[in-house]
């Protein structure tokens, strides 16, 4: 099986088999990360939202408190203005409102409005659930390591790049 087919689409039942060269393990790995990523791409715009949109409603659906432009920051990585752009588009399409802290004028709490909150019911239930049903297709030993060495690799790559 070639990348490009791997990168391009092929998203069949059996994962391709791993016996390159070394030099091409790199090219792999970055492939399957690139096929995650497409696979969010595509289901965002599948539901009419961007890659950012379906991201801010998954960590909306994932807090147990209301979340901050800047916890969004912090956990993203994106700059301020990243982040308010897409909360300024997202209020004015109905979906949050922005709206003070208790105790702070100047932070505000990111809320879903009744149609905010039909979008993530609608676009985030159903896809946390999709990722619930392919784990489980995974067994426990394999989710296990799948956690380990994906852990593992982060951190590796951490260090090496900082």
């Amino acid at each position: 099986m070639y990348i490009t087919e791997i990168l391009y689409g092929n998203f069949s039942n059996s994962a391709p088999a791993i016996s390159p060269a070394a030099s091409d393990f790199y090219s792999c790995a970055l492939t399957f990360i690139r096929n995650r990523i497409k696979i969010y791409h595509i289901y965002a715009k599948k539901c009419n939202l961007s890659d950012s949109a379906l991201w801010l409603f998954y960590s909306l659906y994932e807090s147990s408190e209301p979340l901050t432009q800047t916890a969004l920051c912090a956990a993203w990585h994106y700059p301020p203005q990243t982040i308010n752009s897409l909360l300024k588009k997202m209020e004015r399409q109905g979906y949050l409102v922005l709206a003070p802290a208790s105790g702070s004028q100047k932070t505000k709490v990111i809320l879903l409005t009744r149609q905010g909150q039909k979008l993530m019911d609608d676009v985030i239930s159903p896809l946390i659930l999709a990722e619930n049903r392919a784990l489980q297709n995974l067994t426990g030993e394999e989710q296990r390591a799948l956690l380990e060495l994906t852990g593992k690799y982060s951190a590796c790559l951490q260090k090496e790049i900082h």
